[in-house]
């Protein structure tokens, strides 16, 4: 079994600098597990030791190679930590040729839609539909799918890994899942207002459905990891949270340590990793967050980690109320108060 990492990319880069290294190195280690994370250039700077405008020269770089995406965010009327999306090396970009191949569609010269174009995505679900799914705009869903397929599935793809597949397999097959899930939701899709997120969900179910019969096998004992006791602990594999699932109840949290003077990067990778913790065993999620190797590294105290898991889904014994049971008085005092605490164990 073939298990990707974003860090690990870093062993197969070359031809960058040693800033552009340690940048790519801090980004991969906050990234989700669609190679995703928001990241302030402040942080970038303090992680690295390296000034900023050797951070912005390095961040120039690895955008000029394709390896790193940067998009610019705004809160409150001002500019806000940027997204950073990480790519695929290009040594390793030749795995994904077999995706072409498994979906019939004929290209031509289409240029993909962007993942945060969801007008265009609709207007061109609704003319291939017209059309039969041949001509222009089913070329254009197609390249859209062959550029933004491998990020935007990755959840799907790295799942379907974990089950028992090869990277190849799993990637073909979700890219032939995604092309099918396109077809038979096409009108659910045209009318929803944000359809890449509503594909991007129905992918993932049906990549959690097929992976059943893959997660029912044995998996052999000579392709399980090493694990050190200072791994991270551990978070079931259907168990991911992407950056772009923090939304709702958790976004409030989000938004409520940023106000109360949290770094946003810190707000986001944190709040991201109490909800992967979250979903595990009820009664250890408190114990596992405090012992996370993750949220340490983020320079997160257990005690504080312990509070932040309460927050979300309240006290063990249920005589503290969790997110869901909160109102907007009391999400902003209990994030003062977390933040607070964060504060004085810096």
């Amino acid at each position: 079994m073939k298990i990707i990492s974003w860090h690990g990319q870093l062993r197969g880069l070359h031809g960058v600098s040693p800033t552009a290294r340690l940048v790519m190195g801090e980004l991969g280690r906050l990234a989700d597990c669609r190679g995703a994370a928001i990241c302030s250039i402040d942080w970038l700077v303090e992680a690295t030791g390296r000034s900023r405008a050797s951070v912005f020269r390095a961040l120039a770089q690895l955008e000029e190679l394709g390896l790193v995406r940067r998009y610019g965010r705004r809160m409150n009327d001002r500019q806000a930590a940027s997204v950073f999306e990480l790519r695929f090396a290009p040594e390793e970009a030749a795995s994904s040729e077999p995706m072409v191949e498994a979906v019939p569609l004929s290209l031509g010269d289409a240029r993909p839609i962007g993942k945060n174009d969801n007008d265009g995505l609709r207007e061109a679900l609704h003319a291939a539909q017209a059309s039969g799914w041949t001509g222009e705009a089913a070329q254009c869903l197609g390249a859209t799918l062959v550029a933004e397929g491998p990020r935007q599935f990755w959840a799907p793809i790295r799942h379907a890994m974990a089950s028992g597949m090869g990277f190849d397999e799993a990637l073909t097959d979700t890219i032939a899942l995604a092309w099918q899930a396109l077809r038979d939701n096409a009108d659910e899709l045209i009318a929803s207002r944000r359809p890449w997120g509503l594909w991007t969900t129905i992918v993932v179910r049906r990549g959690l459905t097929r992976d059943v019969a893959f997660a029912s096998r044995p998996i052999p004992v000579e392709t399980l990891p090493d694990v050190s006791a200072n791994d991270p602990a551990p978070v079931e594999r259907d168990r991911w949270v992407a950056l772009d699932d923090v939304s709702g109840p958790l976004r409030r949290i989000v938004d409520g340590l940023v106000s109360a003077g949290m770094d946003e990067t810190i707000a986001w990778a944190g709040t991201r990793r109490i909800a992967e913790i979250a979903c595990g065993d009820p009664g250890r999620r408190h114990a596992i967050a405090g012992a996370d190797v993750r949220l340490a590294d983020l320079g997160i105290d257990p005690t504080v980690a312990r509070a932040w898991m309460t927050l979300l889904v309240g006290s063990r014994r249920g005589t503290t109320a969790g997110i869901l049971d909160l109102d907007d008085a009391d999400i902003a005092g209990r994030c003062a108060a977390l933040v607070r605490q964060w504060r004085s164990a810096a």
